[in-house]
């Protein structure tokens, strides 16, 4: 009898000690991300502290638009950010247009932030820049900051964050989804700086018209540079020399590109492709350009949709001259203004 109340006696306390142990461990978790939490909180107000995070302006513009009022919705790389400018369209045709194009955002990354603009928006279309280079990207981690890192639907941070579990460097990017402190860990001695000089609330700074070394940010996703590109870009250190030597298309992209056309399809929106064009020293380097846009172009025949591209059509008419691009590969305010200006017909085809 006594062995057996010694026996239980030892349960018991085994049992206190592994829920104790337990208990121990919740606790340093919960203070642990606490602590984490305001430490990051701090260095993320410190981060961007002159001029405002211009990703967190595009995506804080993006949440303040009422419920069901977007038209058009443009995705695409940084082409297409300077390419497109929503208030053309929206003077020009009386809808509301967004630009949610971000750096070198692949067709993956695209998709998910197409799917968070679905959880409150019914665009009647979407404009897609098809850039051949973002189909050749096999990790993900660096695009996919530009927007994980600003949407707030949990289930899509989740589903973006578990799409991309086998890119090269998704331990780091992981480390930075679950510690802000890990992740703002660059601005800590700029924080520090920051407060001893008595920098302590951050100069207020319009939404809207921002400007920032080569462009502005207007609204609605869209940037704009009166800059004009220089003979030196062009044609002395234009990174495109060395464009497509390594090339080669991603599976994942291209499946991820169709099933960013299956949800504009499954939700009644419109597709309409396009390629936002380059200056022609900059093509005049890429050998293969037409390999690249005729296998664009056969992914979307397949889908029975229209492809525009505008570097086919510059390389035999010449109308996108080196003066409407600010650099090698973007286009300034005269270039966006020629290019929306032809593209506005079409738009107003795709809406009647």
């Amino acid at each position: 009898m006594n062995k057996e109340m010694q026996l239980n006696n030892l349960l018991k306390r085994g049992l206190l000690l592994k829920h104790k142990n337990f208990l121990l461990c919740i606790t340093f978790v919960f203070f642990f991300f606490a602590f984490d939490f305001v430490i990051g909180e701090v260095l993320s107000y410190y981060d961007h502290f002159d001029t405002p995070n211009m990703n967190s302006l595009m995506w804080d513009d993006f949440y303040k638009s009422e419920p069901n009022s977007i038209d058009v919705i443009f995705l695409g790389s940084s082409h297409a950010r300077f390419a497109f400018d929503t208030e053309t369209f929206d003077n020009n045709l009386n809808i509301k247009s967004f630009n949610l194009s971000s750096s070198e955002q692949t067709p993956l990354v695209g998709y998910y932030a197409l799917k968070e603009v679905l959880k409150n928006q019914k665009p009647k279309l979407l404009v897609y820049e098809a850039y051949w280079r973002v189909f050749g990207i096999d990790d993900n981690t660096t695009t996919a900051y530009f927007v994980y890192d600003y949407i707030k639907g949990f289930d899509t941070r989740s589903q973006l964050l578990a799409s991309i579990y086998d890119n090269r460097n998704f331990s780091s990017f992981l480390a930075e989804a679950l510690s802000r402190t890990y992740k703002y860990r660059d601005s800590f001695f700029p924080t520090i700086k920051n407060v001893l000089t008595g920098r302590i609330i951050k100069p207020s700074s319009p939404s809207k018209h921002i400007k920032y070394a080569d462009f502005t940010y207007h609204q609605n996703g869209y940037f704009q540079s009166d800059e004009v590109v220089n003979n030196e870009k062009l044609f002395e250190n234009n990174p495109f020399e060395k464009a497509g030597l390594y090339f080669k298309w991603n599976e994942t992209q291209i499946e991820y590109f169709k099933k960013t056309i299956k949800l504009c399809n499954d939700n009644n929106i419109k597709v309409l492709v396009i390629t936002a064009p380059l200056p022609k020293p900059s093509m005049d380097y890429i050998k293969d350009y037409k390999k690249y846009s005729s296998k664009i172009m056969n992914i979307a025949k397949k889908f029975g949709l229209e492809y525009i591209d505008y570097n086919s059509m510059n390389i035999k008419e010449g109308n996108f001259k080196n003066e409407f691009f600010f650099d090698s590969n973007h286009l300034n305010k005269n270039g966006s203004e020629f290019l929306d200006n032809l593209l506005i017909p079409v738009i107003k085809k795709y809406l009647n």
